[in-house]
This record gives structure tokens, sequence and C-alpha cells, in this order.
């Protein structure tokens, strides 16, 4: 269950929240495809380039930005594959086609088999649009 919560200032991350690279057009495709705003409107979706601080407390616990979407739910970091799990599931309440696509890339068995393929996808993207990596 997601709780009443505030929206983040620039320092301070919230208790539930994902992490995501909002310059990254495969990762925010799948947000925009998740619909975790209309869903969860209690659950923060952040843009790591917008929230320095929160990356680098991410960092601080061993979590890289740069390898995975994050997800944070009641103290719990989800990362990889069991991230997009998570994604998925909290977008389960949307209709047929955005659940198809959501569990096709995040929810299926496959899905930590696959996360390596999106990540270096997310990266050869990046280069090529010109953009860097999240510092």
């Amino acid at each position: 269950m997601i709780g009443d919560q505030p929206m983040p200032s620039a320092d301070v991350a919230p208790q539930n929240f994902v992490l995501y690279d909002g310059e990254c057009p495969v990762c925010s495709a799948y947000m925009g495809i998740a619909q975790l705003k209309r869903l969860h409107p209690n659950l923060a979706i952040l843009n790591g380039r917008e929230h320095p601080a929160i990356v680098a407390e991410m960092r601080a616990e061993g979590h890289e930005i740069n390898e995975s979407i994050l997800v944070r739910m009641d103290g719990k970091v989800f990362s990889g594959g069991a991230g997009t799990k998570l994604i998925s599931d909290l977008g389960s309440d949307n209709p047929v086609l955005r659940r198809t696509a959501l569990y096709v890339l995040g929810g299926a068995p496959w899905s930590n088999a696959l996360y390596p393929y999106l990540r270096a996808t997310r990266n050869a993207l990046l280069s090529l649009l010109g953009r860097p990596m999240i510092g």
C-alpha cells in the first residue's frame, strides 16, 4: 500500500518512488505506458536528472541509476528486472494493451534475462542522441 506523502523537495527523497532517466526514450516510454502517476498518485515518479541528491543517496546505498530504473517501496529498493516487475505489477490496473506491454517488457518470467539488453539499448540510444549518462 502506498501511503500519503508530499512530493519531494530537491534534497529529500520520498518514502516511495520510481527513479528513472527522463532523457532515455525507452525509460520514458515505459513510464508513460505504466501511467503510475494516474494509478498511484502518492508514488513519486522522479527523473533522476532532476534529482541529483536522490541519485547520490541511491548510489551511497549501492544502487546505480545508469544501470537500472530504481523503485523504492516501503524502505526496500528494487532494480533491474525486479524493478520493472514491480512497475508492471503497479500498472496492472491499466487497460489490456498497456498491461500486456508492461508484462512483456517487465513482468514476464524472462524480464531478468531481458533487462541487460534493455540497458544496452538505453546506453546506445543515449550515445546516438548525444546525451550523457546521469552524473
